[in-house]
């Protein structure tokens, strides 16, 4: 506290100075947060809880992984359509509906499910048991 009240003094003391220092460290600051929020926002993995306004979003596929016997190990089905995922997976939205929970059925399931939260946005990827 001793450390802030001394800086708040040196401040009232040189006007000029302690003014163009707090605008260089809020633009500084200002700058970090922008860039953090532009490296998570690029990212193409999203958790299973996003935030949107009402049905905001579309579910452009689920794509389930089943065991199989070739190299890779699994099998990869598409599911595009809206009585096909379904079954699959489950979206839970709280009573405003501006949080949305994406469920697996099956707790076990590999499950890939790809979103995208508006026409223009990009597809995100929330992947399951991988």
């Amino acid at each position: 506290m001793d450390l802030f009240s001394t800086m708040i003094t040196w401040i009232e003391q040189h006007p000029v100075t302690g003014a163009a220092i707090l605008a260089a460290t809020g633009y500084i600051v200002v700058g970090l947060l922008k860039y953090l929020y532009s490296k998570k926002g690029a990212s193409p993995y999203i958790g299973p809880v996003f935030y949107s306004l009402g049905k905001n979003y579309s579910v452009t596929a689920v794509q389930e992984y089943v065991p199989s016997s070739d190299a890779s190990g699994y099998k990869q089905i598409q599911h595009s359509h809206t009585d096909q995922w379904s079954k699959l997976i489950n979206i839970n939205t709280n009573m405003f509906g501006l949080r949305h929970k994406v469920i697996p059925l099956d707790p076990s399931a590999h499950l890939a499910v790809v979103i995208r939260q508006n026409k223009k946005a990009g597809e995100k990827l929330i992947l399951f048991n991988r």
